[in-house]
């Protein structure tokens, strides 16, 4: 029979997950901080889904230091824990965020390591995606390795295409159905399979996927310099020339190292036909 203290616990818990569902933030916390204090006679579980949810309103409230050291005291005392695992990725993703891919790579691994299935799961998938940018390309298709899901699969197909294994990376992109996908995940995979499948050895399909992506959000400009390098190879210089100077006018400005080499294709292009614009200088 839970003890006078535990129910007193059980309801304050209640109280404040019902304030920070209402987004009352100060009152929630008020409500939580005296259950991840010292003291009181409540079941771990309580402790341990208090500092969890705490620890997301003190990230709400800004104080990530705060947030970061209540998570860090969940995980340490009660690994075990169902809650656990969340307070892992949540820390994760605050490393990944200010730059730490290692320390987010352990941290979405050790989530991963858990067991509990779903969770596992997206764990293992964002661990993939840290290795990613980290430029371990390689590792993050071996952690995807026994992927099934849609959004895994191609994952795993842009990690193997920017390991070099191509030939892996189109026979695996069969099996996705990339209507599943959401849009920048689509345009991320289409954009790398056309990669793929110019270095195979196959400009037409290339070319065909590329000029997919030339009104997309993400991959855009990417995607217009990948088109304009196929039309200078098959010595198209003119229709290169028009990609180029189309994808400037969409703008690239937010990308910088794209942009000049967008520009300096553009130059080159002009220079060749002897048409030399100043709006490429």
């Amino acid at each position: 029979t839970p003890s006078d203290d535990q129910r007193r616990a059980s309801a304050r818990l209640l109280m404040g997950i019902a304030f920070a569902r209402l987004e009352e933030l100060n009152k929630a916390t008020d409500a939580l901080e005296p259950l991840v204090s010292d003291g009181g006679d409540q079941d771990d579980a309580i402790t341990a889904q208090a500092q969890l949810e705490l620890g997301q309103l003190y990230l709400e409230l800004g104080s990530d230091r705060r947030a970061t050291r209540l998570l860090e005291t969940l995980v340490d005392q009660q690994p075990r824990s169902r809650y656990a695992p969340y307070a892992l990725r949540i820390l994760a993703s605050l490393a990944a965020q200010a730059g730490n891919m290692a320390e987010a790579e352990l941290l979405y691994a050790r989530a991963a390591a858990t067991g509990q299935s779903e969770l596992a799961d997206a764990s293992r998938l964002d661990r993939a995606r840290v290795l990613l940018v980290a430029g371990r390309h390689m590792e993050a298709a071996e952690v995807l390795r026994r992927a099934s899901d849609d959004a895994s699969l191609a994952w795993r197909v842009i990690a193997l295409g920017r390991a070099g294994e191509h030939d892996d990376a189109l026979a695996l992109a069969r099996d996705v159905n990339s209507q599943t996908l959401g849009d920048d995940l689509a345009e991320s995979f289409t954009y790398q399979l056309a990669a793929s499948e110019r270095v195979a050895g196959n400009p037409d399909r290339a070319t065909d996927l590329l000029r997919t992506l030339l009104g997309s959000d993400s991959v855009s400009g990417e995607a217009a310099l990948q088109l304009a390098e196929l039309a200078i190879e098959g010595d198209a210089l003119g229709s290169a020339a028009d990609i180029l100077e189309q994808a400037l006018a969409r703008g690239a400005d937010d990308k910088p190292q794209l942009c000049a080499s967008l520009r300096y294709q553009l130059a080159w292009c002009r220079n060749s036909l002897d048409e030399p614009r100043a709006e490429v200088e």
